[in-house]
């Protein structure tokens, strides 16, 4: 079985206060990112900054009425300082439930921040999955070390019961992220020969955010480094998602909802972290 997740993380445009997202209300964007989405298949799943909701909602009306999405939850806020307490786990329920009729399922830390409080609040709360980790390390202000977890699905155990962790992709061996924002900065070649030569795991949760693809108009809000960074090949990134999809297409991978990966994973054979002491 060789599955791929296509994720979106659907929060705010890049540095922005708004609740908008360019993507999904430009047509001149939208009409492209459309045709690759088709032309490979592709099902995505949208992990929603659940303000939004509140905020902006014709965002997710357009982007339902114009896409292959279904939605999970990507924190209420996205504040990187208050990932996955209580209060913001209980209010991205709330507000995802009023909208969408069911609780959500799936869940995604601001920039992999997830804590092992967390993890057992998400449990305690009925999530069935968590997708999170990025089982690599970062350096920045956001830093993990994940080199010491699963680069497949494993699960949690806690004293509310069991959480699948759906961690996101990487390169085998060398454990480099395979992202969108990662793979402009670092260009595509040096992925496509990393990938031919070390290969990637049978079963891939791809990051993306709607605005890998048209970073243009917001990089005025970053500065430093990160500017530098954002703009790397931004003129091309859509180009470098259409060449991974042709990439997956023909090793084999299959295009999933998150949803729909779940019922497929062998969860006798599963490796078990336990957080029962969290």
């Amino acid at each position: 079985m060789k599955v791929a997740c296509i994720t979106l993380d659907t929060e705010p445009d890049l540095g922005s206060d708004r609740c908008d997202i360019e993507l999904f209300r430009n047509p001149d964007q939208l009409g492209p990112f459309q045709e690759v989405i088709r032309e490979h298949g592709v099902k995505l799943t949208g992990f929603l900054v659940t303000k939004i909701i509140r905020e902006n909602p014709k965002a997710i009306e357009r982007a339902t009425a114009a896409l292959p999405i279904r939605f999970e939850s990507h924190s209420h806020h996205h504040n990187q300082r208050d990932t996955d307490s209580e209060r913001e786990l209980d209010d991205t329920m709330e507000a995802y439930a009023g909208f969408f009729g069911r609780p959500p399922r799936g869940y995604r830390a601001p920039n992999g921040l997830i804590t092992p409080r967390g993890l057992v609040r998400l449990a305690a709360r009925g999530f069935v999955y968590d997708s999170s980790i990025f089982p690599s390390c970062r350096f920045d202000a956001y830093a993990y070390n994940n080199l010491g977890l699963p680069v497949v699905p494993y699960a949690y155990s806690t004293a509310a019961g069991e959480l699948i962790e759906l961690p996101l992709a990487v390169v085998k061996g060398v454990r480099l992220i395979v992202s969108l924002s990662y793979m402009k900065l670092l260009g595509w070649r040096f992925y496509e020969v990393l990938i031919r030569r070390l290969g990637l795991p049978d079963i891939l949760v791809i990051d993306t955010h709607p605005y890998d693809f048209f970073v243009g108009g917001h990089l005025h809000r970053v500065s430093g480094w990160k500017r530098w960074a954002h703009a790397r090949n931004a003129e091309n990134a859509l180009g470098i998602f259409d060449r991974l999809l042709q990439v997956l297409k023909l090793s084999g991978y299959t295009f999933l909802y998150v949803d729909e990966l779940l019922p497929l994973l062998g969860k006798k054979g599963m490796k078990r972290i336990d957080l029962s002491g969290a």
